[in-house]
């Protein structure tokens, strides 16, 4: 049979088709009425898991607009420390099992056991939203220690379970290695599972990316970016209204052996996880969502010392000290309370609280501490003998040693030192004899209180932030006494 041969009437012109037979097509960049449209839309999938392909069109408004869905950070870790962070994540498990973070991932069954009837696992305590019409994104980087076996389960994603050692899932959509060896996605609606059909296990001992895609009516299941599995609500559970009655839930790992033993010890290394939404625009700060991982100031961070970075302990105050320009006399903390003994002379600075942002390093990632304010309370704890007197209080931070005496390095010098940088936050005045419980009077109604939205300060790693006070307005310098200072710090670590 001859071809068809195409040609313009007016312009002469021959059409071409490319090698694979397909006409090759120039749309008018002008439009016109007879001219046609071009749709954008992305393809998801070229036929290898859905037979007809899955493409997704995008969507214009009736006022001419493309709309856009905005990315916002829900969770982000690296599993690099060498302690579990328990502000973040609960662990869990039944019989001998254990978990360990060491070389870069967080190991479950890191006793390497191959015990009955036991488990382990690890969530989150923060749970995570699926609202109308968004894009909910669980990645999980992880790899395996051995090819999927019989009577062991692994499942990983965001679901809940009665019990993270030997317990069942509630609720919740994730990955799951089979004790059959198979590797399905799951979708798991107040305990009804949709599952999809068997997929291809990718190589052990290699870190591979796990991606779970929620959306109000599909769940889809990537490995590598490559789409492997698809539960659409319509078609594969048309009863349900949402893949999850939760709305709302942790991100969870586990590891579960049967009833019977493995043939081999197995193991999941997990190196990174983060959660992200598409859609809508939620509005929140880089703060807040910082604030969200975990990172806010007032608490210790991975592969650091757990719990408040405040100076405050549990129904214990701290001992009286005279504040020194060179040392942390009154105790170490990111704000806190700190007892000072008013006695340093005229025009000396005295540091009050101090803390050292954590240097970081392969087993902590290195954080800059980014302070929006901070807020200074005072009251008499032990009667003043002498003032009165006006005292000014500063932030000094940005210096890579305590003292507020270390000098700026000269230029290209070795092992470059840098000076404090010094913010003033206010005044307080000491009346004279002040008694106890009166507050020390500040700018703002006793208390001293500076913002920084318009230009936060930051403190890098290895450097000191501290809360400073000089008396240098004339009176008369106390002779004993004491105040509690009571500092708060509005920060998160970036």
């Amino acid at each position: 049979m001859s071809g068809i041969r195409v040609e313009g009437d007016t312009s002469g012109n021959v059409a071409e088709v490319n090698a694979g037979k397909h006409l090759k097509i120039a749309p008018q960049l002008t439009p016109t009425v007879d001219t046609g449209i071009v749709a954008l839309a992305g393809k998801n999938d070229d036929g290898t898991i859905v037979a007809a392909g899955r493409t997704n069109r995008v969507y214009a408004s009736e006022g001419q607009g493309l709309k856009q869905a905005v990315p916002v950070l829900y969770w982000d870790d690296t599993f690099n420390a060498t302690a579990q962070n328990t502000a973040n994540y609960f662990f869990g498990a039944t019989g001998a099992q254990t978990a360990a973070q060491t070389g870069g991932f967080l190991i479950l069954n890191n006793s390497s056991i191959t015990t009955a009837s036991t488990g382990c696992g690890v969530k989150t305590f923060k749970t995570f939203p699926l609202f109308a019409k968004s894009e909910l994104r669980c990645n999980i980087s992880a790899l395996f220690t051995q090819a999927p076996q019989a009577n062991e389960t692994y499942e990983w994603g965001l679901f809940t379970v009665t019990s993270e050692g030997t317990g069942t899932p509630t609720d919740g959509v994730f990955f799951r290695r089979n004790t059959s060896g198979e590797l399905r996605g799951i979708v798991n609606y107040n305990g009804t599972e949709t599952q999809t059909a068997a997929m291809t296990a990718p190589s052990v001992s290699v870190t591979h990316d796990y991606v779970i895609v929620v959306q109000t009516n599909t769940v889809l299941f990537y490995i590598d970016d490559v789409l492997r599995g698809v539960v659409t609500l319509l078609t594969d559970a048309p009863t349900q209204g949402q893949p999850i009655m939760e709305a709302s839930l942790p991100l969870n790992i586990r590891y579960v052996i049967g009833g019977s033993t493995p043939a081999l010890a197995s193991q999941i290394k997990v190196s990174d996880v983060f959660v992200t939404v598409l859609g809508p625009d939620q509005g929140r700060t880089w703060g807040e969502c910082k604030a969200g991982f975990g990172h806010m100031g007032y608490q210790g961070q991975n592969g650091g010392t757990m719990g408040t970075t405040a100076q405050m302990g549990n129904s214990a105050n701290p001992a009286a000290a005279v504040p020194t320009n060179t040392t942390a006399a009154l105790g170490t903390g990111l704000g806190g309370i700190f007892w000072e003994t008013p006695t340093l002379a005229l025009g000396t600075d005295g540091i009050i609280s101090s803390f050292q942002n954590p240097t970081g390093g392969t087993t902590q990632t290195p954080r800059n501490l980014i302070i929006r304010g901070i807020r200074v309370s005072s009251v008499i704890q032990t009667v003043i003998a002498g003032g009165p007197i006006g005292r000014t209080w500063f932030l000094a931070f940005g210096h890579n040693a305590v003292s507020l005496a270390t000098a700026e390095s000269a230029s290209f010098g070795l092992s470059t030192a840098k000076a404090p940088r010094r913010v003033l936050i206010g005044h307080q005045v000491i009346t004279a004899a002040q008694a106890v419980a009166t507050l020390v009077a500040g700018d703002n109604n006793g208390a001293l209180e500076m913002r920084f939205d318009g230009g936060p300060i930051v403190v890098a790693p290895g450097e000191f932030v501290a809360a400073c006070v000089r008396s240098n307005t004339g009176g008369t310098i106390p002779t004993s006494g004491t105040i509690q200072h009571a500092i708060t710090f509005d920060a998160y670590f970036e």
